[in-house]
């Protein structure tokens, strides 16, 4: 039970601090993160067929 309780406990702490600081901060959106990321691999792969 206390197991299931920490779990609990750290999403739902987890959540708060990712709602303040997205509020709070200028916290970029992951899909632009993840997408810019792709690109770089894919730049990254082109150039190393060459």
């Amino acid at each position: 039970m206390s197991r299931l309780f920490t779990l609990v406990a750290g999403l739902g702490l987890g959540g708060a601090f990712g709602v303040y600081a997205a509020q709070n901060y200028d916290v970029p959106r992951v899909t632009d993160v993840a997408q810019r990321a792709l690109e770089w691999l894919e730049d990254k792969e082109k150039s190393n067929r060459k």
